[in-house]
Order: structure tokens, then sequence, then C-alpha cells
């Protein structure tokens, strides 16, 4: 009765709001309207009330249900939920509409000449202009002007210069900003905003011009009636915002405008620079974006110190996984010094189940022996913008190599087409890249040249000076000179240095990634292509020799300390900025100081260097040498594994005797029992087996630890408590099913003696499952767990086994 009274208070409700909106109709015709109505207006016909629903009338002597009287609150309530789908309904209406004129936009220059020429000429003329150390002149007013400064911004970042320029300010004075490399980009959408119009007599038609508007011909719009020779960039909208929205808001117009000139923005910078990534970071290396692309300038941004590295004494290729993954919890960077080479932080984590109770010398794989660690300097440029790019080359093969169901196969006998066309894009690609590497290797080794050039004359300079002056002892301005020279010479060793493992690390990474194809393809023409077109020829960095540089700066350095045998610290600042005063009078006497002494310099820091790791074991062509020990053990190789494995269940027997200390008080690097709170998961990937530097930290200084997840943890919390409660269920089942085969016993009739013994044994068989369940649940559990709890479980296992066998004695000696 209260649904059906409800329903027709809402059926009324709504005739009422059907009325009022009907007579506020009329009274809005009526009040705005500018026409004369002869007669009546016939207002919409209103529909009758539907007629009540029939209620079943109730039984003879039962009285109705009594109902609660319909409130307000209701009617309240209806109305908020009304005006919450109309907002999101709203807001819905302008996204779909915004995507639709972004996919209308996106048709437009797929289908159409006239966009796709506007475009293409566009990203040519800024291309050209930029390329001549021109720039881009912006010019927009209102939201379009807004547009503009987004788009400048975007082009800046990207390293294009760029500048808006608003025009009525151009009127007054900053006219000035447009030189005659430039190029003109105005934003309109209609084509005829009269701030435009009204600069364009004041431009130099032989500017090149881009006008980015709704229109998508040039004889519908105003401006190109003024500049025809301007390029047209259409950006129409399906529908206009009055009409869409019911406002002229700008809304899907700046959305179209937006993207348009987001995807020129980016199309030319592709165009200018071979890196843009590298050029967006050198340009935004402030907040988070800043943080993630920032690209490391030196060694120690990149490495980690050997120094570092802790060293364990009791951690030898005899010991476990287990203690490999307890030096690498304890260690602040996540590497560890083992004996013979480095275990990575990505190593250790991966360490699986099987591989902790593994000797070390059975894993090679998670150790990077140390012939692959060379002596570098912290302050050793890195060059990383320049780099191979390795890998993106190692994921773009590994995609097209790696086969899945939907891929065709090659018909025994005749030529892989796909893989072919894959392998002469992937030529090209590494010879651009070897092009890219060589250009910068030979700029750099004439930068080198050049700057021993200089200094040469420089100290030849000064070495005549003082010969032409016939003094013995040097002055202290001309040793601070002398000591200048010898700072500004032992950075040019260094970069020669530099650059010599620079180069040989990328003839590496060229030669592992062809090994990589020719692995994972079986293909040997791509390497002896490559080899004989690109890194044979006699114009490649590979056959760039260093040594003439070496050569010259060690003789320009034995020259330079021949003529001053002593000189200042070469790493202390540079004082020569601030000459001293000159003497007033000539007859004054120069003042002269003794030779500093020399400083020891301290010993060079170690850091493990990338390219040398060795991801992959070495071929014919590489250069890696073997190591035999001769002390090494020579006892049956996996002997260690069987043994561990042997005394696994005498180990964990032991635990369950030992002292439980608290999590609190036990050490970071103790017994090897505490293997377990440390469990990894092995990582099912395929690269992991061909890249042994992956675990490398790449910005800055970065603290890996070999812990299991927070997901992990949860799940071995849940499933401890569900062994834990399961063992007492199953116990107390146990003695439940007990309890009622002894009541069966003890109470059966003798007409039913069959009956009863057969139930008897069915309890007690089902006792006995349920106290091995328990039992078996508490031997499953990997928690160190109290030698109370232990004792209880297994008194109670033997309890049920012998009240049950007492029960099994009855029945058989009931038997008749």
């Amino acid at each position: 009765m209260k649904a059906l009274r409800v329903l027709e208070a809402m059926r009324v409700l709504d005739l009422a709001a059907r009325i009022d909106r009907a007579q506020r109709y009329q009274n809005r015709i009526g009040a705005t309207s500018a026409v004369i109505v002869l007669g009546a207006q016939k207002s919409p016909a209103i529909p009758p009330p539907s007629p009540p629903t029939p209620s079943v009338s109730p039984d003879d002597g039962s009285l109705c249900e009594p109902s609660d009287p319909f409130t307000l609150g209701d009617q309240q309530v209806s109305r908020e939920a009304e005006a919450k789908a109309r907002r999101l309904s709203r807001g819905l209406h302008v996204l779909s509409t915004e995507a639709a004129a972004l996919e209308n936009l996106s048709q437009l220059y797929e289908t159409d000449a006239v966009a796709q020429d506007g475009f293409n000429r566009a990203v040519e003329v800024i291309s050209r202009q930029s390329a001549a150390h021109g720039k881009v002149v912006v010019i927009g007013v209102g939201k379009s002007g807004h547009i503009g400064k987004k788009l400048v911004a975007t082009l800046q970042s990207l390293a294009i210069r760029s500048v808006f320029l608003h025009p009525t300010e151009a009127l007054h004075g900053d006219l000035g900003i447009v030189g005659p490399q430039d190029t003109l980009l105005f934003i309109t959408y209609s084509g005829k905003t009269q701030e435009l119009l009204l600069l364009l007599p004041h431009l130099d038609e032989v500017l090149p011009t881009i006008v980015l508007t709704s229109h998508t011909r040039a004889d519908t719009c105003e401006f190109m009636k003024y500049r025809p020779n301007a390029i047209l960039l259409p950006a129409p909208i399906p529908e206009a915002e009055k009409v869409t929205f019911g406002v002229s808001a700008p809304s899907t117009s700046t959305t179209v405008a937006l993207a348009l000139a987001d995807s020129l923005a980016i199309t030319v910078a592709n165009e200018l620079h071979q890196n843009v990534p590298a050029e967006f970071a050198r340009n935004h290396p402030g907040g988070a974006i800043g943080a993630a692309t920032r690209v490391p300038q030196t060694v120690k941004h990149l490495a980690v110190s050997w120094e570092e590295i802790p060293e364990t004494e009791d951690l030898s290729l005899d010991s476990l996984g287990v203690d490999l993954l307890r030096a690498g919890f304890d260690s602040k960077t996540g590497w560890v010094r083992v004996e013979g080479g480095i275990a990575t932080p990505n190593g250790i984590r991966q360490l699986s189940s099987v591989q902790l109770a593994r000797p070390l010398r059975d894993m090679p794989e998670v150790i990077l022996e140390r012939n692959g660690m060379i002596a570098m300097s912290s302050d050793t440029p890195i060059w990383q913008a320049d780099n191979l790019d390795y890998n993106s080359l190692k994921h773009e093969i590994k995609v097209h190599t790696t086969r899945d169901q939907a891929s065709a196969m090659a018909i025994p006998g005749h030529q892989d087409t796909s893989l072919r066309k894959f392998e002469d894009g992937l030529f090209d690609e590494l010879c651009q890249q070897h092009d890219r590497v060589d250009m910068f290797v030979t700029s750099k080794a004439d930068e080198i040249s050049r700057r021993l050039d200089h200094l040469d004359a420089s100290v030849q300079r000064c070495i005549a000076k003082q010969s032409s002056s016939h003094e013995q002892s040097f002055s202290l301005k001309r040793q601070r000179r002398f000591a200048k020279y010898e700072r500004e010479l032992m950075r040019c060793g260094d970069d020669i240095q530099a650059l010599t493992r620079f180069a040989n690390a990328q003839i590496v990474a060229f030669r592992k990634i062809l090994k990589k194809y020719r692995k994972w393809t079986g293909s040997t023409t791509l390497t002896s292509r490559f080899n004989d077109v690109v890194l044979g020829g006699p114009k490649s960095f590979t056959r760039r020799d260093f040594s003439p540089l070496q050569t010259r700066y060690d003789e320009l350095l034995s020259e330079l300390r021949s003529a001053a045998p002593v000189l200042s610290d070469p790493g202390s600042p540079s004082s020569d900025e601030q000459p001293l005063p000159e003497p007033s009078s000539p007859g004054t006497a120069r003042v002269s100081f003794d030779p500093l002494p020399p400083t020891q310099m301290g010993p060079q820091v170690k850091y493990w260097n990338e390219y040398d790791d060795g991801s992959d074991a070495g071929g014919p062509e590489d250069d890696y040498a073997i190591y035999i020990n001769p002390d090494e053990d020579t006892s049956f190789p996996g002997m260690a594994y069987v043994h561990a494995i042997v005394s696994l269940p005498y180990e964990k027997a032991k635990q369950w005797f030992r002292p439980r200390h608290s999590g609190e008080r036990r050490p970071l690097l103790s017994s090897p029992n505490t293997s377990q709170s440390y469990s990894s998961t092995a990582v099912d990937s395929e690269e992991e087996g061909y890249a042994s530097s992956d675990g490398l930290p790449y910005q800055g200084y970065m603290t890996h630890y070999a812990l299991p997840s927070v997901s992990e943890q949860r799940a071995m919390r849940y499933r401890e408590r569900s062994l834990l409660w399961g063992t007492v269920g199953s116990f107390v089942a146990s003695f439940i099913l007990l309890g009622i085969a002894g009541v069966l016993i003890s109470t059966g009739k003798r007409k039913l003696r069959v009956e009863v013994d057969a139930g008897v044994t069915v309890g007690v068989m089902v006792s006995l499952f349920c106290a091995c369940t328990g039992l078996g649940m508490t031997l499953y559990r990997q928690d160190r767990l109290s030698l109370v709890y232990r004792l209880i479980v297994w008194a109670a296992f033997v309890g049920s086994c012998l009240l049950n066998g007492m029960l099994l004695v009855l029945v058989l000696g009931n038997t008749p």
C-alpha cells in the first residue's frame, strides 16, 4: 500500500511540473515576442492524469497497513539527483564535442590536399628560417593570443627560437622584434581580425607568413586577400560554439588550434634536431620533468664508486645465495663485492628460492667479473647524449624478431621478406647512428687539436719572454700563468683519454648490437655487410688513431715542465684572473718568490664502466681472457649443492630448538636461518639473460634493497594466518569426531552392532585424516614457531592417534 501511494504522489507531482512548464512557456512567448499574435496561443495538449492503479482489497477482518505521509524532502532529493545528472551531461557533451572536433581535424589532414600542402610548407619554411638563425614570430589577439603564447613556450622548450608579438603593442613600437630572417605565424579563427589586418601593411611582404584559421580554402579567408602568398593552416570545427553550447565562448576552436600548433612544433623540432629529447632536457632542467630527463655530465652521476661497494669478509664463492641476499640488504647502494667480481642489485633481487640454497660458484650469471673494471676519474665527461642508442636498438630488434601466433612464418627454402625489410631498415639506422657518433668523435678530436695548438703558441710565447728577460727566477705572476697553462694542458690530456674510452665504448656497443641481431635471427648478412661497408671504411671513427694527440700532449707537457721545473698544484684555484698591480716606479725591484713544492696527487677513484661490463658471453671477435685459479678446489662439481640439499632437513631441525630472538634485536647480517624473511621472486624476462648491466644506477647514487614488495608480504601474512587457523580447525574437528565415535561405541545396541562398528570406523578414519592435515599445515608454515606451539601440535596429534587407535581396538574386540 505504501508503494502504491508513493507512485500516485509521483504521478501528481509530474503532472503539476508539466503544467507549470507549459504556463512559463506561454508567459515567456508573450513577454519577449515582438510579433503581434492574432488569436489566442494554443497551449500544448496536456495529457490527463493516469488513473490510480487498482489496489487489492484487504481480506475481511484485516486492517490496512499504515503508511508514512509523502513529504517535500522526497521531492528535494529527486530534484538534486536531476541537477547532478544535468551537470554531468553538459560536461560530457563538451568533452565529446571537442573530441569529435579533433577527430575531424585529423581526418582533414589525412584526406585534404590543401591542408597537407599547407602543413608541409609551414614545416619547411620554419625549418629553413630557423637554420638561418631566424625565429618564429607568433601574432594573435584575445584567446588566439593565449594559444600563441602557449605555442611560443613549446617552441622555446624544443630549442626553436620564437617570440610572441601582440598586434596592438606592435603598432606602438614593438615591430623592432621582427627580423629579416623571421617567420610570421598569425592565429585568427575568423580570418578577419581587425587588429591583425591593421598590422599587415607595416610588415614586409617578403617575410614568410603562415596563418592558422578556421577557413579551409584561401578564397573564403579575408586575411588571404591581403597576403595571397601566405601559407594556410586550416583548423575548422564541425559546428560553431553558439550552436553547440548556446554561447560563443571559445572552447572547441581553441582546442583545435592548440592541437594543430603542438603538432607543428613537434614536427619542426624533429626536422631541426637529431636528438629532440636531449634538446628538451637541456632547456627544461627543473621540476619533475627535468629530474626525469636530466642527463648526467660526469661519471659520478652515473656510476657507483668502488669504495661505496661493501666487501664482506665471510662472503666467498662457496657462500650460498642467502648470504649474498643478506649482504645486498645490508649494502647502502645494493652492490656487493664478492671474490673475483661484483654482484649487482638487479641480480640480487632476482634470486629465486632455488638459487638461495646454491653456492655462488654455480651462479656465474649473478656476478660481474672484474676484468671489465677500469680506473676512471669521477669528473670524466660521459657525453651520454652522443652515445649510440643501444637500448632502443636492442628493443627494436627484440620486438621484430619475437614471433607470436599472429605472425606469418617464412616458407622453408624461401626468403623471409619481412625480415629482409627490417634488416635493411636496421642497416640504415645503424649507418645514421655511426655517422652521428663519427661526427662527434671527429669534432671533439679537432677541438682538442685546436686547444693544443693554442696552448703551444701561448707556452712558446711565455718561454720566449722568459728567455729574453735574462732572469733566473720566475715572478709570481709568471708562475701563475705557467700553472694555468699546465692545468689547461692536463684537461686536454683527460679529454684525450675520455675520447679514447668513448670511441672504444661505441665500438663495443656496435659489436654487441650486431651480435644480438645474429643471435636472435640467425642471420649473418647484416654483420658482414655493416663491417665491410661502414666499420671497415678508412674514414670511420673505428679506424681513428688518437696516439698523435697523446704524443703531442706528452711533448708539450714535458716542454712546459722543463721550462718551469716546479709548478704549483694543478688542482688549485686559478688566480690569474686578478693580475697584480705593476710597480709604480721603474726603479723598484721586482719581488721574486721561491717555487712552491709539488703536491702529491691522490689515488684515482675506480668506477664500474657500463659498456665494459660484458652483457653477453664473449665471442671470437671479443677480447676476453679466461682466468684459471691454480689454487682452486678440484672437488666434484656440484658437491656443495648436494651437500646443501642433504643438510637442509638437519638445519631445519636445529632451528626448532634454537632460542628465537625478536626482530628488533636481530642483527641485519645474521645466520643463514633468517633467509626466509628475505625471499625474492624470479623475473621471467628474456633480457635478463642478455644484459647484466641493467641494474646499474643511472640517476645519481640510487639505493637498492633486496626486500620483497608490500603485496608479497601481505600474501605471506595471509598464508600464515590461514595455515594457523586451518591447524586449529583440523584438530578441533578431529577431537569432535573422536568424541562422537566414543559415544557411539559406548551407547550402541547389541542388535545394531554392525552399524555402530561401521560408524565408529568411519569416524576414526576421518578424525585421523583431520589430525594429519593439522600436522601437515604446521610443517608447511615458514614462520619461526615457538617451542611451546610445536609441542602443543605434536601432543594433539599423538593424542588423537592414540585415542583413535583405542577405539579401533574396541571395535575389533566387539566383533563376534
